[in-house]
């Protein structure tokens, strides 16, 4: 699995700078004040909400550890806790953070800093949506089953919902998909940087389960709400007709956000 690391970075490098001769698209997306600041708004928000909830969430409690109480869908799962597995998962992430590099050839001065932008959001928001999430959330690590009743002192064995690793890993991988897909629709890179990015995700998912780090829902959870922050951030981003759009429409008593979907 070290090795599996090393080669998924290698991967993810060579895909960002492969399309280097191809000529970069118009991008169709652009920064505003007020969709930013939504954004960074509401990363904020979950972030600080989550520092007052850990604030208040009860200790881990090792006599709360019952295996008869997990879900039948979670039944594959390890109690063995491996270190050198969960290092090899923080590289895949780093290897799948790296997949959003495929946008930056041929773009230079306003797109890269609207790129930048863009997903410096989509990562602040998937890990503060994730942060208020396990602050919310009490459920024991699989490895706390097989646990000393010291390791117990640590509060990040009740952290096991959601996958913080998958939710990184998949959001950065659906914001590379698609801004690289509508940057570049004629691309015939639009696969490989799809498929790079999923697998890299979905391997770096595989690996948390199989270090005792996490159950299979919470990878999955995390993937669902990476995917969606990956997805609706630059969504939000779209300055085209039909796209989404937050924008301040007058109204009698001073300003109202509209949303439209562009459905």
């Amino acid at each position: 699995m070290r090795n599996t690391a090393v080669s998924a970075a290698i991967l993810a490098l060579a895909l960002a700078f492969a399309p280097a001769r191809l000529r970069a698209d118009s991008l169709p997306f652009s920064l505003s004040a007020l969709t930013d600041g939504a954004i960074g708004a509401a990363g904020l928000g979950l972030y600080g909400s989550s520092l007052y909830f850990d604030s208040i969430k009860g200790a881990p409690d090792a006599s709360a550890v019952d295996a008869a109480k997990i879900p039948f869908f979670d039944k594959l799962y390890t109690t063995s806790h491996s270190a050198w597995m969960g290092t090899a998962a923080d590289g895949l992430t780093i290897a799948a953070a790296l997949v959003p590099a495929a946008l930056i050839p041929g773009r230079e001065g306003r797109d890269l800093l609207t790129l930048g932008v863009m997903y410096a959001e989509t990562l602040g928001l998937a890990y503060a949506l994730d942060s208020g999430i396990k602050s919310v959330v009490t459920r024991y690590r699989p490895y706390a089953y097989s646990a000393s009743a010291s390791d117990f002192a640590d509060p990040d064995i009740a952290a096991s919902f959601a996958s913080r690793h998958a939710t990184i890993a998949f959001a950065s991988a659906v914001f590379a998909g698609y801004v690289f897909d509508k940057s570049n629709p004629d691309s015939p890179w639009r696969p490989a940087v799809w498929a790079s990015g999923l697998a890299l995700a979905t391997v770096t998912s595989v690996a948390r389960v199989a270090s005792g780090d996490h159950f299979p829902s919470d990878v999955v959870a995390g993937a669902a709400f990476g995917a969606l922050v990956g997805y609706l951030v630059p969504l939000f981003h779209q300055g085209a007709a039909g796209t989404a759009a937050l924008a301040a429409v007058p109204a009698s008593k001073g300003l109202t956000l509209s949303l439209n979907l562009g459905l």
